[in-house]
């Protein structure tokens, strides 16, 4: 009887002891999960908490530009912000043959100030604008024209030949065009806006091809042959044209 007793008492022991580390365990765990549930907490408000750093805008544009209508404004956001990366040198953030929708540029400065006018050229009171490079009193060299069509600008013609090409304004809305192909040709022409036309109508134009050494007329799309000395002459008419337009050039930095 006594050992019976003695082998009951050995076995409650040894389950006791059993309890206890299962206990112990079972703690040991919970304090670990708790611990790592802490931690991960404490990463996913650090990481709520921290601040993204901002990216500083390119460019703040004004809320208006002097003589402009609105409509104009995306246009010469655009300008501006080709003038103020530049500046910056940051020219690999321009896209320069797509900036102001199809106009390319070619302008660093210091050579001139980016610029604009104003001008309502076929006299349908609808301002035209356009985009040049040049100080105050002097457009310089001209880049692009835009006219609005139901308030909103259209690309109307682009110069892509700055030092080959010069473009005059003439009082009565003609422009006239004076450019050469290097030693290939030389050419003047004329052209109109017409009002609610979205591109140049050609007027006349007169040409030297160098190459093949003979002089024509383009009139009503037409080609004629003339002789180089009814070429010179217009060349000379073309290049000093009288009554030109008067218009204010703004500096796009007012």
């Amino acid at each position: 009887m006594k050992k019976l007793i003695a082998v009951l008492i050995c076995i409650w022991l040894f389950a006791g002891l059993c309890a206890c580390g299962t206990a112990q365990k079972e703690a040991t765990t919970t304090e670990l999960a708790a611990e790592a549930e802490s931690v991960t907490a404490t990463a996913l408000v650090t990481e709520s908490t921290t601040e993204v750093p901002k990216i500083k805008p390119a460019v703040s544009y004004p809320a208006s530009y002097k003589g402009a209508p609105k409509a104009y404004k995306p246009i010469l956001d655009d300008l501006y912000k080709c003038y103020h990366l530049s500046l910056r040198d940051d020219l690999d953030q321009i896209d320069w043959d797509y900036v102001m929708g199809e106009t390319h540029l070619n302008w660093s400065p210091p050579h001139h100030t980016l610029g604009y006018m104003v001008l309502d050229m076929n006299k349908d009171g609808i301002s035209e604008l356009l985009i040049s490079a040049g100080e105050p009193g002097d457009e310089g060299f001209l880049w692009a024209l835009f006219a609005l069509k139901n308030n909103k600008p259209v690309h109307i013609d682009s110069n892509s030949w700055l030092d080959r090409c010069e473009w005059y304004f003439l009082a009565d809305g003609t422009i006239y065009r004076v450019g050469d192909g290097g030693s290939f040709y030389t050419y003047v022409s004329s052209w109109r806006l017409k009002p609610n036309e979205e591109k140049l109508t050609r007027i006349e134009e007169y040409g030297r091809d160098c190459d093949m050494q003979y002089y024509y007329s383009i009139v009503n799309e037409k080609e004629e042959y003339i002789t180089e000395e009814v070429f010179e002459a217009m060349h000379k008419k073309f290049s000093n044209p009288p009554n030109q337009m008067k218009f204010e050039f703004v500096p796009i930095e007012q």
